[in-house]
C-alpha cells in the first residue's frame, strides 16, 4: 500500500484540525448551553423539575451524546499525535500501512481494515 503523499498528508491535517475545531465547540456549547449552567438536561434531572422518566430518558440521551462527542474529539486528538510523532498512517496494532482510501474517509483511523475487523468481531 503506498503511504499518503505531502498534499493528502496536509489534507489529513487540515481535515483533523477542522473536525476537532468542530467538536470541541460543539462539547463547550453542550456543556455551557443556558449560560454557566452545564448539561442542563443533568441539573433537571438532579433537581427534579421534570418527570422522572422524562428526565432520565433525556439525561441518558445527554449523556450518550457527550460520550460520543467526547470519544470523536479523543480519536483525532491521537491521531494528530501520531501525525506529529511520524506515526501516521501505521496501524497501531500491527504496524501495516493504513490503505490512503481508508485515511481520507475515516482521517482518525488508527488501524488497517483486517486489524479493525478483528477488533470488532
Amino acid at each position: 500500500m503506498n503511504a499518503p503523499t505531502a498534499d493528502e498528508l496536509q489534507r489529513l491535517h487540515d481535515d483533523l484540525l477542522a473536525t476537532r475545531a468542530r467538536l470541541a465547540g460543539s462539547l463547550r456549547r453542550q456543556l455551557h448551553e443556558n449560560g454557566a449552567q452545564p448539561a442542563p438536561h443533568l441539573h433537571d434531572y438532579l433537581a427534579d423539575q421534570l418527570d422522572p422518566a422524562e428526565a432520565s430518558e433525556e439525561f441518558a440521551d445527554e449523556l450518550a451524546w457527550l460520550g460520543h462527542e467526547a470519544a470523536a474529539l479523543r480519536r483525532t486528538d491521537a491521531a494528530l499525535r501520531r501525525m506529529a510523532e511520524g506515526r501516521y498512517g501505521s496501524c497501531t496494532t500491527c504496524g501495516a500501512a493504513i490503505a490512503v482510501e481508508r485515511l481520507l474517509a475515516m482521517p482518525s483511523a488508527e488501524r488497517c481494515l483486517a486489524c479493525q475487523a478483528a477488533a470488532e468481531g
